[in-house]
C-alpha cells in the first residue's frame, strides 16, 4: 500500500474506478449465488459449482 503514496492523481482515480468495479463484480456474483442457492434445484446448484471450479 505504501507505493499509492506515489501515485498522480490520474493513477489514484483509475486505481480508485477499478476497484470499485471490482467491488460491483463481487456483489453480481454474490446476488447470482445466493439467487441460485435459494431457489436453484440440487442440479442448478452442481452446475454453478462446476462452473465455479473451471474458473479457478
Amino acid at each position: 500500500m505504501p507505493d499509492i503514496l506515489n501515485y498522480t492523481l490520474a493513477q489514484l482515480s483509475a486505481y480508485l474506478e477499478a476497484d470499485l468495479q471490482l467491488e460491483f463484480e463481487q456483489a453480481s456474483l454474490q446476488l447470482t449465488l445466493l439467487a441460485v442457492g435459494a431457489q436453484g434445484d440440487r442440479r442448478s446448484i452442481e452446475r454453478l459449482q462446476q462452473e465455479l471450479d473451471r474458473a479457478r
